[in-house]
């Protein structure tokens, strides 16, 4: 599904009906503090003090009577580490075996936007669904430009018909790699493995010279870091 502004103004349609100033943005919270003894308190007739204190990363502090955390699974491995201070006290045991026995790898998706769009093809497209399938780093057809890094992905395709904007999605160790490359390696890499797979392609040769190889070029790309984003940490769980 595409959103013709995109996910943001979902939220933003949500949060139009909330007070304003209720939603606060860019404020990192480091610690969870469930404070029990002011439970007692209030059981004994104490004058509404708030349980939960929220410590965050400028030094300020919330109190709040109730928190919904709904970070990711790798924060909250990350936070159940002996040495983390998010939660005080530290979750029941019951709860940090769950978290601990939980587990997932590093999914990344990466977008690129073709620097020039080509002729359509034949059905209408500008650039093609493509799915992929490379040879053995043993073969004798392994293509030695075609990087390593690329070789875990299947499918790269555009957003919607007739976009010249392109999706792919990388996963495991493959993953890793691809966020600490920088833009021009990635879009090197992509653009050498499109024109082998579409070296044949009418679309994409130089119209000046019928027999130039075909090169697929790339401008930009927009990726995700969810393995390196402190706020997701997935690396943690490879």
């Amino acid at each position: 599904m595409t959103i013709a502004k995109g996910y943001s103004s979902v939220i933003e349609a949500l949060a139009s009906v909330l007070p304003d100033g209720l939603i606060q943005l860019g404020r990192k919270v480091t610690k969870i503090e469930w404070q029990s003894d002011l439970i007692l308190e209030n059981d004994d007739g104490g004058a509404g003090t708030k349980p939960v204190k929220l410590h965050f990363s400028d030094g300020s502090v919330m109190y709040a009577d109730h928190v919904i955390v709904t970070v990711s699974l790798g924060v909250l491995k990350k936070g159940i580490r002996d040495n983390s201070a998010m939660f005080s006290p530290q979750l029941p045991s019951f709860k940090t075996e769950a978290i601990s026995r939980l587990g997932f790898g590093v999914v990344d998706k990466l977008f690129l936007k073709l620097s020039s769009p080509s002729t359509h093809d034949d059905n209408g497209m500008i650039f093609p669904y493509l799915q992929m399938v490379f040879h053995q780093s043993d073969s004798k057809l392994f293509h030695p430009k075609v990087p390593l890094w690329i070789r875990r992905t299947a499918l790269i395709y555009p957003i919607y018909p007739n976009s010249s904007t392109i999706v792919s999605w990388f996963a495991g160790k493959e993953a890793l790699e691809m966020e600490s490359l920088d833009d021009e390696e990635i879009i090197d890499g992509v653009s050498t493995t499109m024109s082998f797979f579409l070296a044949n392609s009418k679309q994409f040769k130089n119209n000046s010279d019928s027999a130039a190889e075909s090169r697929v070029k790339f401008s930009n790309i927009l990726r995700c870091k969810w393995g390196s984003n402190p706020l997701f940490w997935v690396h943690i769980l490879i």
